[in-house]
């Protein structure tokens, strides 16, 4: 791997600890003591803290919120001290430097706290005049202590993922002959979504689910929804089960992106309530998705229908759209490309190219599998409104994704999809159809080198030349699966650099080349993802 692990590590650290101001405090509080020592001086002071506490704990109920993030924070504190204890010896001296430094902001974190409460009168709940005194002169500086604290614990977490970094570049130059390092490390450096991309992984272990309730998330049969009107469906043809859906709940409509996913037509019901789960359990997960970094769009619903045997996955549209329901705009990569006076620059392009590349990442970095990335699962759409309306790609096309170790993650395959068939891994088109394959990120990788084939020629792939035409329009791929990929590969290497350049080729030619080897496995290929893939996107100037 090229990838400098020390300065990013460093990097990361340094964003994480560095303080914007070191008081004469820390100064002296540096020089004398180590960090095991700074973080039990910080501990001693929130215990002191939380048994003042009880004094004033009835002088109003704000307070009483303030014991669960007392106690969580000392928990945290005490892990923190042992997690670090341990781990010590990978610590250069100034990596050391810099916990103390952040150790220093929890003290001062402690020491306001400490102050804010000492203020209210023991043992006495509030007056009138006194909660008014309390509301416009202390709650707000409690609550921004409360966010502190709420932050700092996310800096901990933050500091133990860059020490995991260390400890996995030792375990992994060590262990493997080409240096390489966790591909779920790398996602971790990679940017907003991450967090949330970890919160979904998370919900699909079924790891701290208490800590990520599903929020706003509808989960309802579908005789308890008071009206379910469709309004657009965004594809007559390509996209008949997906559209745009006016529901009515709860008294307020809401306009949504529906999917719909059958699930197994076994005569068994409680195989088939299983697999229902599944894609419940799949509307749980992208219910914490980020659409502005992950450009993934959020499910806020998920709708089993007994009679039909069908979810209906609910997406919420992205927050800085206006839609109007008489004049609907939002439509697939498929639509746009069918008009090539509707080309965008190159520059709008590799952007798209970014987009969806990174919505890829996020959905492995997740624990998914999509399985039918294709121009008809990308949604081009409006996410600025002005003289100059900006529009971005958001992957979708869930109603068929797969969950791992669950039964709606491995394909049994059903007749081919003449349209989608040019997408898919060769490994996927065997012939007989009756073979179980366990979907992977290679697989989607390959579809995503096809996809960002045809937004750089900017044409459908039965477009781009007589050969492709003539393979794509038969209705049986089995025998032509070599051939279609030797057309693709063609079609690359000798016409796509001089539309986009040679970078943008090569990431193609990636997709198309690596992913097809049977020989790498899944955290080899996340690895060359991330490093030829991603970051050569990135590193196109237009």
């Amino acid at each position: 791997m090229k990838v400098n692990l020390d300065r990013l590590v460093n990097e990361f650290l340094v964003r994480c600890l560095q303080s914007t101001l070191l008081s004469s405090r820390l100064n002296t509080m540096a020089g004398l003591v180590d960090p095991i020592e700074a973080i039990s001086i910080v501990i001693k002071a929130g215990i002191v803290i939380h048994d003042r506490y009880k004094t004033y704990s009835h002088a109003t109920v704000d307070l009483q919120k303030l014991e669960a993030h007392l106690d969580g924070s000392l928990f945290v504190l005490e892990a923190f001290q042992e997690y670090i204890e341990n781990n010590l010896p990978c610590l250069r001296p100034y990596q050391q430097m810099q916990i103390i430094n952040l150790v220093d902001q929890l003290q001062g974190v402690f020491d306001r706290l400490d102050k804010q409460i000492s203020r209210l009168p023991a043992n006495e709940k509030f007056d009138f005049v006194k909660k008014l005194r309390w509301s416009f002169g202390g709650k707000s500086g409690y609550e921004a202590i409360i966010q502190e604290m709420k932050d700092w614990r996310t800096d901990l977490n933050d500091v133990i993922t860059a020490i995991k970094l260390l400890q996995e570049k030792r375990t992994d130059i060590s262990s493997s002959p080409k240096g390489g390092i966790s591909s779920r490390r790398l996602f971790e450096l990679a940017g907003n979504g991450l967090r949330q991309a970890a919160i979904m992984e998370d919900v699909l272990y079924g790891r701290n689910y208490d800590r990520y309730p599903p929020g706003d998330l509808i989960r309802h049969d579908a005789s308890e929804l008071t009206e379910l009107q469709s309004i657009s469906k965004i594809s007559q043809t390509s996209r008949d089960r997906a559209e745009i859906v006016q529901l009515y709940f709860q008294g307020t409509y809401h306009l949504l992106f529906a999917e719909y996913r059958g699930c197994l037509s076994d005569p068994e019901k409680t195989r088939r309530n299983e697999s229902a789960e599944d894609v419940l359990k799949l509307g749980d997960i992208l219910n914490h998705a980020e659409p502005s970094s992950m450009h993934i769009p959020r499910c806020v619903g998920s709708v089993y229908m007994e009679a039909s045997r069908e979810c209906l996955l609910l997406y919420s549209l992205p927050s800085k759209t206006t839609y109007q329901v008489g004049n609907l705009k939002l439509v697939t990569l498929t639509q746009v490309m069918s008009d090539e006076a509707l080309k965008p620059t190159l520059e709008v392009r590799v952007r798209y190219a970014r987009e969806i590349a990174k919505a890829v990442m996020f959905t492995h970095a997740a624990g998914l599998v999509h399985k039918t990335i294709c121009p008809e699962s990308i949604l081009i759409l409006p996410t600025e409104d002005g003289p100059q309306v900006k529009y971005s790609a958001f992957l979708v096309g869930y109603d068929a994704a797969g969950l791992a170790d669950m039964s709606a993650y491995r394909d049994t395959f059903s007749p081919l999809d003449p349209m989608k068939t040019p997408y898919m891994h060769p490994e996927r088109q065997l012939e007989g159809g009756k073979t179980a394959i366990t979907s992977g990120m290679r697989h989607d990788m390959y579809s995503l080198g096809v996809v960002l084939l045809e937004i750089g020629m900017w044409k459908p792939v039965r477009r781009m030349n007589k050969a492709l035409q003539e393979v794509c329009d038969r209705r049986s791929f089995n025998t032509d699966i070599v051939r279609l990929r030797e057309y693709l590969l063609d079609e690359a290497t000798n016409y796509l650099a001089s539309e986009t350049g040679s970078i943008y080729a090569s990431v193609v030619l990636c997709c198309l080349n690596r992913a097809a080897p049977q020989y790498l496995n899944e955290e080899e290929v996340k690895e060359v993802f991330y490093e030829r893939v991603m970051q050569k996107l990135h590193q196109i100037i237009v």
